[in-house]
C-alpha cells in the first residue's frame, strides 16, 4: 500500500455525505477538492452544485440581487449608479451627469454598466426598486427628460403606452435635428442657402459641412430640410 494513504497529515475526520448521507474520510489530497468539500466522490459534488444553482435561480431576493454576483457587490454597483445621480427636490428631474446614449438632448438617456451589461440608467433604478422589468415592457419618463432618475417619474408600461404619451405631447417630430444621427443643424441649413445665394458653388460648400453635393444642392433648393425657415421668413 502506497505509503500516502496510511499519512495521518492527509487524511482528516470522518464527515457524511450531504447528498447521499453516506460517511466518508475527506482526504486532502483530492485533486478535486473544491467539488467534493461536502460530498463523498465528485457525482454527490456535482449534484450538490447543481442544486445550490437551482436554489439561486428560484429565490427570488437572489434574483434582485444577481444570481452569480453577491449581495455586496451588487450594494457597491448600485452606489455607482446614484453616484452619477444628480438628486434634487422630491418633484424635480434628477438629471443623469455621467454617459448618455447620443449627443442630442431629446434622445440622452443615461447609459452605465451594471451587472455586465451596458443598460440605460433609468431601467436600472427602476428595477432596483421595484425588481425585474416584465418582458414585453418599457420604463416610460412622465417627464420627458430621458435623462431624469427620479424614480417617481418613471413608469412602467407597454410600447403602446409608451406611443400614445407621444402622441398625446407632441413628440412626434423626427425631421432633421431630431433624427439621432443627424449631420447637420438648423444654423448649418442656413449658412448653406446663405452661401448658394452668394454664388458660390455646390463642390465648394459640400466640404465645409462633409456632406455630398448632391444633398448641398437639395438643401438649397429647399427639397430637403424645408422645415426649416430662414431668419427673414421666420421674423
Amino acid at each position: 500500500m502506497p505509503r500516502w494513504l496510511n499519512s495521518p497529515s492527509k487524511t482528516t475526520d470522518t464527515k457524511d455525505c450531504a447528498v447521499c448521507g453516506k460517511t466518508f474520510t475527506k482526504r486532502k489530497s483530492s485533486h478535486k477538492q473544491w467539488l467534493i468539500i461536502n460530498c463523498c466522490s465528485s457525482v454527490c459534488g456535482w449534484e450538490s452544485k447543481r442544486r445550490n444553482h437551482s436554489n439561486r435561480l428560484n429565490d427570488p431576493i437572489q434574483n434582485l440581487l444577481g444570481t452569480f454576483g453577491g449581495r455586496q457587490r451588487r450594494q457597491n454597483s448600485l452606489r455607482s449608479v446614484w453616484r452619477h445621480v444628480d438628486i434634487r427636490g422630491k418633484d424635480e428631474c434628477w438629471p443623469w451627469t455621467a454617459r448618455t446614449t447620443t449627443r442630442f438632448p431629446k434622445f440622452q438617456y443615461g447609459v452605465i454598466r451594471f451587472d455586465g451589461l451596458f443598460q440605460r440608467a433609468h431601467r436600472v433604478i427602476w428595477s432596483s426598486i421595484h425588481g425585474a422589468i416584465p418582458d414585453g415592457l418599457v420604463i416610460r419618463h412622465a417627464c420627458d427628460n430621458p435623462r431624469c432618475c427620479n424614480p417617481a417619474h418613471l413608469l412602467c408600461g407597454t410600447y403602446a403606452d409608451n406611443a400614445r404619451d407621444m402622441v398625446i405631447r407632441q413628440r412626434r417630430d423626427w425631421r432633421g435635428m431630431c433624427q439621432a444621427n443627424a449631420k447637420l443643424t438648423d444654423e448649418n441649413i442656413r449658412e448653406i442657402r446663405r452661401l448658394r445665394r452668394s454664388g458660390m458653388m455646390l463642390k465648394d460648400i459640400a466640404p465645409l459641412f462633409e456632406i455630398s453635393i448632391p444633398n448641398v444642392g437639395k438643401i438649397a433648393n429647399g427639397q430637403a430640410w424645408s422645415h426649416v425657415p430662414d431668419l427673414k421668413e421666420a421674423a
